[in-house]
């Protein structure tokens, strides 16, 4: 019986050094797992850094780039602009000196057709304020005899 209860005991002895063998294992595979997550993360969180310190700098970038499309497209217009006045002034003076070689006659003839457009439309005017008390006799005769 005692040989019994002492290999039962070794028996236990075994079992628990087992176990404990086994939590040991246990345990160093979950700290090395964790360790090698730790890694991966500080692996991820460097990446992101990065990618964040490039995204800041293409941000960076992009104003630089849009500040100076801005400046061109200001010099550009002041450009034609410029180019628009110059052209206009040019225009003008090349109407006034053509103005210069038309004879009398055709530009009183010019200046008499143009007057007349506009006494034209005085006239018109006037025959229409003349005439809408007769349109309104008409209407109201026929509003009468309905």
């Amino acid at each position: 019986v005692k040989e019994r209860i002492e290999s039962d005991q070794l028996i236990e002895k075994l079992a628990i050094s087992r176990l404990d063998n086994m939590q040991r294992k246990l345990v160093a595979q979950i700290e090395a797992g964790f360790k090698q997550l730790q890694t991966e993360l500080d692996e991820a969180q460097e990446r992101l850094r990065i990618a964040t310190e490039k995204l800041y700098q293409q941000e960076v970038d992009a104003e630089i780039m849009l500040e100076q499309m801005k400046i061109d497209i200001s010099t550009q217009m002041d450009r034609c602009q410029d180019s628009l006045v110059r052209q206009s002034k040019l225009r003008v003076e090349e109407d006034l000196a053509a103005r210069a070689t038309i004879p009398a006659t055709v530009l009183e003839v010019w200046r008499i057709l143009n007057d007349e457009k506009d006494i034209w439309e005085g006239l018109a005017g006037e025959n229409r304020e003349r005439l809408l008390p007769l349109e309104h006799s008409d209407l109201n005769d026929i509003e009468s005899s309905v």
